[in-house]
């Protein structure tokens, strides 16, 4: 979307929060997800709590969700990275590096989760830290250029029709639905269901309160501010916009009108 390669995307807000800050004129017109426990901190059974990744090794993605994710639950309980030991590799290289024993602690997401927590049937690493712990601080969304929302309205508003058409026949048709989306994940229906639980998809009648000025944590004003301070910590941005650039509520304020 920086190159003007593509018009639209689905990527978390932190990313979209990052892009504003560089300049960008990027604009969410829909809020899709947030994790609901499909991004986490695993670490060995010994380690029962994120004060004691103090001084360990752990292995994440840098710049991605799962930094972001770690950073979140670091700052709230009084730490920083500096506390820790990271160990740069790609998300799904953290299970088999710590089934290796390579580092004892790791931040990634489903289904390198459940991989990782399954090992030895269960008996050797768990779930300290999850997005569960986080609500909205993680959240997929539907974003386009404000050049390509003035030029083409009528099929950003079908882009998020066709999202919303598909939500629904997820709950009318779950089996269908869930063959459909594990054809092209190349995964089987059961684990699509089973992926399901650590995400939730917003209807449009729960969108506004994603784009409200409150201090509820789903509300991109509140979140925004916490990613934004990390953001900005992490020397990622320079100063951190005004959350009101980041979005273009217009759509869901006019199909909830049933316009």
């Amino acid at each position: 979307m920086s190159s003007g390669g593509i018009d639209g995307a689905t990527p978390t807000f932190d990313m979209v929060l990052g892009a504003v800050a560089r300049g960008m004129n990027h604009k969410i017109v829909m809020p899709i997800d947030y994790s609901n426990g499909g991004d986490a901190i695993v670490a060995l059974k010994s380690i029962t709590s994120v004060t004691q990744l103090k001084g360990q090794k752990v292995g994440y993605n840098p710049l991605s969700p799962s930094d972001f994710l770690l950073s979140y639950a670091l700052k709230q309980n009084g730490m920083s990275e500096k506390d820790i030991k990271p160990v740069n590799m790609g998300a799904e290289a953290v299970a088999s590096a710590m089934a290796a024993g390579g580092v004892p602690i790791g931040v990634t997401y489903e289904p390198s989760v459940s991989q990782i927590v399954g090992t030895d049937k269960g008996s050797k690493f768990h779930v300290i830290y999850s997005s569960k712990d986080a609500p909205g601080i993680i959240t997929d969304v539907l974003v386009f250029t404000k050049k390509f929302i003035d030029a083409h309205p009528a099929d950003v508003k079908a882009v998020i029709q066709g999202y919303l058409d598909a939500l629904d026949y997820m709950k009318k048709e779950p089996a269908k639905a869930n063959a459909i989306i594990a054809k092209a994940m190349k995964i089987t229906p059961k684990e699509v269901e089973e992926q399901f639980s650590s995400v939730y998809n917003l209807p449009l009648a729960e969108a506004p309160k994603v784009f409200a000025k409150t201090t509820d944590s789903l509300s991109f004003f509140s979140s925004g501010q916490v990613i934004g301070e990390i953001l900005k910590a992490k020397k990622q941005i320079k100063a951190i916009p005004p959350i009101e650039n980041t979005f273009d509520d217009q759509f869901v304020k006019a199909l909830l009108a049933g316009k």
